[in-house]
């Protein structure tokens, strides 16, 4: 039963579940316990609770949501400390118990409450419904949801006045605790709206920078995509190395630097990731690393709270996640829209708030990625439509240490042009750029089961075949009078021109794609694909005719 000499408007429990725990109450650690005018807050958690070095809390301005309240996404609100230890007998072990200050604001005191999930236990009488009124009025602002469960729910002919306490009296500890959960799975919550729109003269002007541009923005996250064994992990490493002595990444001839990177690795050791950045000539006091031996437990979909405060103690220019999806969550769908996007948001915001870019490491799939490049990247296609940026690193097959990493999307700016490196004693140089490989030919690689090179040498192959055919109409135009119509079946094109003169194109397709370019710069309008009778034959072939300099589109 609730204690009346406890102000019910402002009494608090946090907690989740714990075994193993010794019970730490007020008098085993120091903290004093007492009703005041900005409450009891007590606060529960299944790991390290918020004190350190056995430092009590007693003076403390109270837990927010930036310092020690970080990675309680459940709050319990109960009525008494009688209700606090009875939920400490359940097995929600570990409770600090905090006696607030008198001066602290009741406003500062709701901030335990921020995009949590609140519990609220309310006994089975007018001041217990008070105390449930009271504070979902209060945190309804603050509070991701909020769900009511009622002692007279679990407890059926509940006395006037029952509490915790009272059910495990009447039920007994384990069967109370199994009728408490039962209840909270079948209890839908109240989900809280917490958002307001803006009018657009509120808002400033955009003023995206670049870490690298135009790949890397800052304050959002960037995708690289890149099959096994193509050397992303390099690539990542010599963007960190340039980075981190603050030099201008290739084609870029801005500085930002000497900055702070954090790589975050699920497949390589911090001595691999080490040896490839000594390679790049990184400054390796400037780059920090998370490898696969420390991040197995990491995820930055539980504790969001706590991964950006790392990123933020760091200071860290530029962050890397490789991969991403290991880092994701086991309870994530990663093939699912509504269960990756608020993830993706998440990320985002957190690279705005901490004044970084994210660059997130994929591996690829076998999705039709002839329809878009982009298709390649693990997971939703919502992770790389809800990215500003997104790369994809493909290999020349004919030269076994150059790599090609393509800019595959750009919203904030014009597509970069293909990076060219080389793989050479373990670490990366830079060798340029390429106008031959862009996304278009990833696409057309993948529709023809080609490789990247097969293309690169196909398209070479036609645009030389163009440049001999269009030097062979812009000639054959100069016999014929301005203005006047020439037809040519193909066959008696190529006796005159060479039997080559179209390759290993079919002659329409061919002549089509050089039609434009003989319109704007020769002055040539052409129709290819014509039956032509000429001399008691038919065949198909095509016409040309000089436009008169004087006459009007």
């Amino acid at each position: 039963m609730m204690d009346k000499n406890v102000n019910p408007k402002n009494t608090f429990i946090s907690s989740g579940y714990a075994t193993c725990c010794p019970e730490i109450t007020a008098d085993n650690c120091g903290v004093s316990f007492a009703s005041s005018d900005a409450g009891i807050l007590a606060i529960e958690g299944g790991g390290t609770p918020p004190m350190v070095d056995g430092q009590t809390f007693s003076n403390c301005s109270g837990l927010d949501k930036n310092e020690n309240f970080l990675g309680y996404q459940t709050v319990y609100v109960v009525g008494s400390e009688a209700d606090v230890s009875a939920l400490t007998s359940m097995g929600m072990t570990e409770t600090i118990l905090i006696d607030t200050e008198k001066k602290r604001s009741e406003s500062d005191l709701w901030d335990c409450f921020i995009k949590r999930d609140v519990i609220i236990i309310e006994d089975n009488d007018e001041i217990g419904r008070a105390l449930s009124e009271e504070v979902t009025k209060a945190i309804k602002k603050f509070a991701k949801s909020v769900t009511v469960i009622p002692i007279r729910r679990i407890l059926k002919k509940a006395p006037q006045g029952a509490d915790i306490s009272c059910v495990i009296e009447r039920c007994g500890l384990e069967n109370a605790k199994k009728r408490f959960e039962d209840e909270m799975a079948i209890t839908d919550p109240t989900y809280m709206f917490h958002f307001r729109a803006k009018q657009a003269s509120e808002y400033g002007e955009d003023d995206t920078q670049f870490l690298w541009y135009p790949y890397l923005p800052i304050g959002d996250y960037s995708v690289l995509m890149a099959a096994g064994g193509t050397g992303k992990t390099f690539f990542c490493c010599a963007v960190a190395a340039f980075v981190s002595k603050g030099i201008a990444l290739p084609g870029d001839d801005t500085t930002v630097g000497p900055e702070r990177v954090l790589i975050i690795s699920a497949e390589d050791t911090g001595e691999i990731l080490k040896k490839r950045l000594e390679n790049s000539g990184a400054n390796l006091d400037n780059v920090l690393i998370i490898d696969c031996k420390n991040s197995e437990d990491m995820n930055f979909t539980n504790a969001p709270e706590e991964f950006e405060q790392e990123i933020m103690r760091y200071g860290a220019k530029l962050v890397i996640i490789d991969p991403w999806h290991a880092f994701l969550g086991a309870d994530i769908d990663i093939n699912r829209v509504n269960c990756v996007r608020p993830v993706f948001q998440k990320i985002a915001n957190m690279a705005k708030r901490c004044n970084c870019a994210f660059l997130l490491v994929s591996h690829v799939n076998k999705r039709a990625q002839g329809e878009n490049a982009n298709n390649a990247a693990t997971g939703s296609a919502d992770f790389i439509n809800a990215s500003r940026s997104a790369m994809q690193i493909v290999c020349d097959e004919s030269k076994q240490d150059v790599r090609y990493c393509v800019h595959t999307k750009s919203n904030y700016a014009p597509y970069g042009r293909t990076i060219i490196y080389r793989i050479h004693n373990d670490g990366v140089v830079w060798d340029g750029f390429s106008d031959d490989i862009t996304k278009a030919t990833l696409e057309q690689a993948a529709r023809m089961k080609k490789t990247v090179s097969d293309i690169k040498k196909k398209n070479t192959e036609k645009e030389e075949i163009e440049g001999k055919l269009i030097e062979a109409v812009a000639f054959a135009a100069q016999k014929v009078e301005s203005g006047k119509v020439a037809r040519f079946m193909y066959e008696e094109f190529k006796a005159s021109y060479g039997e080559s003169i179209f390759g290993s194109y079919e002659p329409k397709r061919i002549l089509d794609s050089i039609k434009d370019d003989l319109s704007d710069n020769y002055g040539i309008k052409m129709e290819a694909g014509i039956l032509i009778k000429h001399d008691g034959r038919n065949g198909r072939g095509f016409s040309i005719m000089r436009v008169p300099e004087d006459t009007e589109e």
